[in-house]
């Protein structure tokens, strides 16, 4: 099989700390014989993360081991104990007491870490509930992250290495070498940031310029003057058959009488919802007996919408679920495209766009995530309506419209 020729030149590539040649850092680590067993595991997304941590462990702990789980059947991640000596997980939350605290004789030998994104590591902690029965212990850092390059929720939330080099410091205070892992971590934070700051622009940066100075348009009708006739909605879905998803909850906010609907609907056969998706959306499996068959939603939302009402949505994959349910026959308006074409460029996400441009929220009486989605989408529509009523033109591409 031919294969095409590549475009750009290959970079040299350091297979041991897995960097691009520039910006190796094995030079940086030095081997560290620590005493406590350090036991990581590693949720499978994260392995290949270029500026992950966990690469800086295995290279510089001589006591280390390093568990990648990956899901199985049933889409949990679970990962078996192994061979361990009095061992203990370092994870923060209720309940977790803080490892500066621990007297010595109860100090554990093994030390469990979970490695990934917030959200996967609460999804590794669930998903194995025997680390729920070890020691819990948590750090209280003197200093926030030095992850200048991805962001941590709070400030007691730090890196792995970081929660690494913490922890050791407390447990064998003795041991020679152990801050050469955050100087190792350091150095490869500098070098990726001045690896970007100093990257030409390509290609793609010119085409994004020449999309995002497109003249400015007008706004929809619907979305100019005194609001009227107009229902703002929004959705939740889960997987269903490979890429697709299943509307199960659809709920709306009617401008004229301020009226809110919420319904759960049956999905279709062989939509998977797992705890994982209800958890993330603020749910519970008795959520999902409110839901009703799909001609008894189909005949209670368009009762609700009426006729003559124009239907607003973020952006037109929201209503894709619903017209899988009822069609397409509603009059619509998204907003994505309403505020790019304005703006004259892209505009992100949904939740971005109200950090970026300090949008505030109303207040949605709904019970769990679809609180936020709603209110978010209500926010744009009437945060667009009022720009439109403050001036007679457009919006100027990059002018401050707060």
């Amino acid at each position: 099989m031919k294969t095409a020729p590549r475009t750009r030149a290959q970079r040299d590539f350091c297979y041991v700390c897995h960097k691009a040649a520039p910006l190796c850092i094995c030079g940086e680590i030095v081997p560290v014989d620590n005493r406590t067993k350090i036991v990581i595991a590693q949720h499978k997304c994260e392995r290949t993360h270029h500026i992950g941590t966990v690469r800086i462990a295995s290279l510089g702990l001589r006591n280390a081991e390093i568990r990648v789980v990956w899901p199985d059947r049933q889409n949990r991640y679970r990962f078996e104990p192994g061979e361990m000596v009095k061992p203990a997980l370092l994870y923060p939350g209720p309940g977790a007491a803080d490892l500066a605290a621990v007297p010595p004789e109860e100090r554990p030998r093994d030390l469990v870490l979970l490695d990934g994104t917030w959200r996967d590591v609460r999804k590794l902690y669930r998903h194995n509930p025997w680390l729920g029965e070890l020691p819990r212990y948590r750090l209280d850092p003197a200093a926030p992250s030095r992850y200048r390059i991805r962001k941590e929720p709070n400030r007691q939330s730090i890196s792995t290495i970081e929660a690494i080099v913490h922890a050791l410091r407390i447990l064998e205070p003795d041991t020679p070498g152990i801050h050469t892992l955050t100087d190792a971590f350091e150095t490869m934070i500098d070098r990726q940031i001045d690896q970007i700051r100093s990257r030409p622009a390509g290609p793609a940066t010119v085409r994004t310029s020449r999309r995002r100075n497109r003249p400015s348009r007008s706004l929809p009708d619907e979305l100019k003057g005194p609001l009227k006739d107009l229902v703002i909605a929004a959705g939740e879905s889960v997987p269903w058959r490979g890429r697709k998803r299943a509307l199960i909850r659809w709920f709306a906010f009617r401008v004229t009488d301020g009226a809110l609907f919420d319904q759960f609907v049956d999905p279709r056969e062989g939509a998977a919802i797992t705890d994982d998706h209800l958890d993330l959306m603020g749910l519970c499996r008795q959520d999902l007996g409110k839901a009703v068959k799909r001609d008894v939603f189909a005949g209670l939302w368009n009762e609700f919408i009426g006729t003559g009402n124009t239907l607003v949505a973020w952006n037109k994959s929201v209503l894709d679920l619903l017209g899988d349910l009822v069609g397409n026959r509603q009059r619509s308006c998204f907003l994505k495209a309403a505020w790019c074409n304005t703006r004259g460029g892209r505009c992100g996400h949904l939740k971005d766009l109200i950090r970026a441009h300090d949008i505030p929220l109303p207040a949605m009486p709904l019970k769990g995530r679809a609180s936020r989605y709603l209110s978010e989408t209500v926010a744009v529509t009437y945060y667009l309506n009022r720009q439109s009523a403050s001036s007679s033109t457009a919006p100027q591409v990059g002018a401050d419209q707060r």
